[in-house]
């Protein structure tokens, strides 16, 4: 029975991130105890990132064009009736995979985003990398994201985005050394803005009134 439970918890991979974030809630203690007590109303924040794969599983583009109408009709649906206090309806972020790109699937999003469902940031899975292909990989995907309007921008113009790795291996964590490949990937993100699931503080050029990330289409050429 034990046994069963412990394959069933590394199954889940909690060996990997388990320990680490166990130091985070213990600093987190500490630190909590040593500030003053906060005074006025408090800000509660869900943060929801989703790894949001239309072909997983090597689905047939019938298969992801049904999964992404899912989405596209039925969250609205659901998240409509809730409003935070500023008004909005609950928003996801959708971490799309560069390697599945679609357009109509990007599309599909850039209306939820228009919308004020959500945003777009990048998600990868890659496997026997270099350091400049990834490079050149993410400023590809970086780029056929911002086609669809997605991804917000410095006032020079520069992409600012999230990132989120697949199959638990950011900066070539495997052991076996599968699935990435580049042992300073986290650098190479960082020279292109990027932070692992949280994004940096950003300023946008432009706005809607709805949605978080999403530039006007007229304004949002490629490379923008």
């Amino acid at each position: 029975m034990l046994a069963d439970k412990i394959k069933g918890l590394r199954e889940k991979n909690l060996h990997t991130w388990m320990g680490g974030y166990a130091r985070y809630l213990f600093d987190k203690h500490v630190a909590s105890r040593r500030r003053p007590a906060p005074n006025g109303p408090r800000h509660l924040l869900f943060a929801v990132c989703d790894h949001y794969e239309p072909g997983w599983g090597n689905a047939s583009r019938e298969v992801g064009d049904a999964r992404v109408r899912t989405w596209t009709e039925g969250y609205p649906a659901m998240a409509a009736p809730f409003r935070d206090a500023d008004g909005h309806p609950p928003r996801h972020s959708f971490f799309f995979p560069g390697e599945q790109y679609v357009p109509e699937w990007l599309e599909a999003l850039a209306d939820l985003a228009r919308g004020g469902y959500g945003e777009v940031e990048l998600h990868l899975h890659h496997d026997g990398d270099t350091h400049d292909k990834l490079r050149e990989d993410i400023k590809t995907y970086l780029d056929l994201l911002a086609r669809h309007g997605h991804l917000s921008r410095d006032p020079d113009g520069r992409l600012r985005y999230g990132f989120i790795h697949g199959n638990w291996c950011l900066a070539n964590a495997r052991k076996d050394g599968r699935w990435c490949g580049v042992d300073d990937e986290i650098r190479s993100c960082s020279r292109r803005a990027a932070t692992r699931t949280t994004r940096s503080p950003r300023r946008r050029t432009i706005e809607t009134n709805t949605s978080p990330n999403l530039r006007a289409r007229e304004n949002s050429a490629p490379g923008a």
